[in-house]
């Protein structure tokens, strides 16, 4: 992975330079998606390419089949959060996106990965993205 293209981030820890890239990646979906193994693999990844990063799981309350998210940083410095608006969303159904509203949002460069069977519109809260995004 390359984070050359990736933006600044805009309020960085104590002691870490303004020009730090990094990237935040949100993953949305229900259990059984496979969202928690696709954040693991994706980390795991870019450990491997000596690229640091952190992931934040969440799930709704139900044992199977409930919202499950993991929100991602990948930087070319250590992190310490997760990071504030997401520059890729990975939604496997819109419908899931309710359970963490307040916890994933996106900025107007932000890019969407929707399911094409899934037609619904993402909820304002979630912010806006740049046209042709999804």
């Amino acid at each position: 992975m390359n984070l050359a293209s990736t933006r600044p981030v805009t309020t960085p820890a104590a002691g870490v330079p303004a020009d730090v890239r990094s990237v935040v990646i949100a993953i949305v979906g229900s259990g059984g998606d496979g969202v928690a193994l696709l954040g693991d693999l994706v980390l795991g990844m870019a450990a491997g390419q000596g690229i640091y990063g952190m992931m934040v799981q969440s799930y709704g309350p139900q044992i199977r089949g409930g919202e499950s998210a993991a929100m991602l940083r990948l930087s070319e410095r250590e992190v310490q959060y997760e990071g504030d608006d997401s520059d890729l969303l990975v939604c496997f159904r819109v419908a899931d996106l309710r359970r963490f509203q307040g916890a994933v949002r996106l900025h107007a460069a932000s890019s969407v990965i929707v399911e094409s069977s899934d037609a619904s519109e993402l909820p304002e809260w979630l912010g806006a993205t740049r046209e042709g995004a999804f």
